[in-house]
């Protein structure tokens, strides 16, 4: 963000969110028509939220997110002012892969306010998709009974299929013990509860070149040994691969085979968290 658009945000107390769009688009270097097409694709009531800079976070949000309480005590902070720059990127890369009627439908549920980042969430993975492949959303042929799976992604020679999953459990389990005295010092969280559900998508695989598993997201750190374990216990005739990572470039990955997370990194063209950022070992039971 430019010297100019800082102080013009820090001072402005009439900021749009077309504001804010018309300054994230420039970052991805994307048309102005272009930026006003994405924008003008969004339901009155995103178009309407408060809008303004948030100088802790040093980003421009839109208040559009719930309000959470734990222990009696409200929560606010980034649950409910929600950084622009992750819309602008769910609203480009959906309008780049999904057809007419799906775009349709995906604009329409972003205005659920409990769902909203849960929607935001699961066009990240694609967000930098390195070119050649061939996307698919909501697949069926792969899943299991009269379901679907969120992605299939195929560059014609490995296949990946993956769930999107937005998960507050850990969040709310770490924060039940903490509040409203933070000294004290908290268990991990129970790392399954990042996993329910997903292997009730995925019919058992047996194909080296086909890559199941789920892009999820979570917000504190998880106890490394604990995941671990945790994947472990999944079915691996249903899941390879777990992606732990928000809107980051740098997720954790949980692979079966040290090849996989090769493959998986070059696919959604990311690094990988080596220093800490995903998981931790300080909890009291670690």
């Amino acid at each position: 963000m430019s010297s100019n658009s800082l102080e013009k945000f820090l001072t402005d107390k009439n900021l749009s969110l077309q504001d804010g769009f018309l300054e994230i688009g420039k970052i991805f270097e994307d048309k102005e028509s272009h930026i006003l097409k994405l924008y003008n694709i969004l339901p009155s009531e995103i178009q309407n939220a408060k809008v303004f800079f948030d100088k802790l976070r040093k980003e421009l949000v839109y208040d559009y997110g719930e309000l959470f309480e734990i222990n009696g005590v409200p929560i606010t902070g980034a649950n409910k002012f929600l950084p622009i720059r992750n819309l602008y990127s769910a609203i480009r890369v959906a309008s780049q892969y999904l057809n007419s009627q799906q775009l349709q439908n995906y604009i329409s549920q972003l205005t659920n306010k409990s769902k909203h980042e849960d929607f935001l969430l699961e066009m990240r993975p694609l967000m930098n998709l390195k070119e050649g492949y061939s996307v698919e959303f909501e697949n069926k042929s792969y899943a299991l009974n009269d379901t679907n799976i969120d992605w299939l992604v195929d560059d014609g020679d490995k296949k990946v299929l993956f769930e999107v999953k937005n998960r507050l459990a850990s969040f709310f389990e770490v924060m039940k013990q903490q509040l409203p005295d933070f000294s004290v010092k908290p268990n991990a969280p129970t790392p399954e509860k990042l996993f329910r559900s997903i292997e009730t998508k995925f019919k058992e695989n047996h194909d080296n070149n086909v890559l199941q598993g789920a892009w999820i997201n979570t917000i504190v750190k998880e106890d490394e040994r604990k995941l671990k374990n945790a994947f472990n216990n999944l079915d691996s005739d249903k899941v390879q691969f777990i992606i732990l990572g928000g809107w980051g470039d740098s997720p954790y990955f949980l692979v079966r085979e040290d090849s996989q997370k090769s493959v998986l990194k070059e696919c959604f063209n990311v690094k990988e968290d080596t220093g800490g950022g995903m998981v931790d070992s300080g909890y009291a039971d670690s």
